[in-house]
């Protein structure tokens, strides 16, 4: 998650060899599942994410593939947004930056995770239940 991203997937090498044997059918209903469960941490992570402009909130994509699911986002300022974190000048000796309507001059300036914790991982945790119940509805189908 260091990138900025959550991960959802089947790390289980038994699963995955025995996945290679599968029938189409199966592959495809997990992969749905992936899918499903990638969107409904992909919309409450969108839900969750700050507001100014909503560039963030539409950044906020999935990345699928048949075992795993990447959710997350590439905007450069997602990842302070997310842990929190230390801004430091690139260039010069300050950071100035306006605070209610006062210029501020200051060698770094601390950022707290938004909302103290972040709106990936609030999101993949709120929904962790679902991913499950998605999980063991296409078990039954493939069961079935």
């Amino acid at each position: 998650m260091a990138d900025g991203f959550v991960k959802i997937d089947i790390d289980d090498a038994a699963f995955q060899k025995a996945l290679s044997k599968a029938p189409a059918k199966v592959k495809s209903l997990i992969k749905d599942g992936m899918e499903q469960s990638a969107l409904l941490v992909q919309n409450q992570a969108k839900i969750n994410a700050p507001f100014i402009t909503g560039n963030l909130r539409r950044s906020i994509t999935s990345e699928i593939k048949p075992l795993s699911a990447k959710i997350g986002t590439d905007v450069i300022y997602a990842k302070i947004q997310e842990f929190g974190g230390t801004i430091r000048p690139k260039a010069g000796k300050y950071l100035t930056f306006k605070v209610n309507g006062r210029w501020v001059r200051t060698t770094m300036s601390r950022i707290p995770a938004y909302k103290g914790k972040g709106y990936l991982r609030p999101a993949l945790e709120s929904n962790r239940d679902k991913i499950t119940e998605i999980f063991a509805n296409k078990l039954k189908l493939i069961l079935a």
